[in-house]
């Protein structure tokens, strides 16, 4: 009974569209909290990721004075990149500007929290996702 519903809800109009065309998994609900990201950030992020693989995890998480760390978790299927790869990038409030490479081992992600050199960030936005066949 409830799974009718939620497909509902994921297909009403208004419902989230994500930049690649992807969908979340049914089994893994979306988390989002306050302060929402810009609506600029999905889609710029994406651009700089170069998502290559069918599954994986985008992640936003809020720092001071308006910085947004992003996190992609990438989960290729076959080949030699067959193992989970991450990238991250800190963005500011300017669409425009380019954003900052990060490596990944430098920052340390707990729970719903992320540090980068002293810095405390917070996990406001977070999906797995899966991209359409081609």
């Amino acid at each position: 009974m409830t799974l009718p519903l939620l497909a509902a809800l994921l297909l009403a109009p208004g419902a989230h569209q994500e930049p690649d065309g992807s969908r979340t998994l049914g089994i893994v609900p979306p988390y989002h909290a306050e302060p929402a990201p810009p609506a600029w950030l999905r889609s710029a992020s994406l651009n700089r990721a170069r998502v290559d693989c069918r599954h994986y995890v985008y992640e936003v998480y809020a720092g001071a004075q308006g910085r947004w760390l992003v996190r992609y978790i990438l989960f290729p299927e076959t080949g030699p990149d067959a193992h989970e790869r991450e990238t991250c990038l800190l963005y500011g409030t300017d669409p425009k500007a380019e954003p900052e490479g990060l490596v990944a081992s430098e920052i340390v992600f707990k729970g719903r929290e992320a540090e980068w050199r002293g810095v405390a960030y917070v996990l406001v936005e977070k999906r797995d996702l899966l991209r359409p066949t081609k």
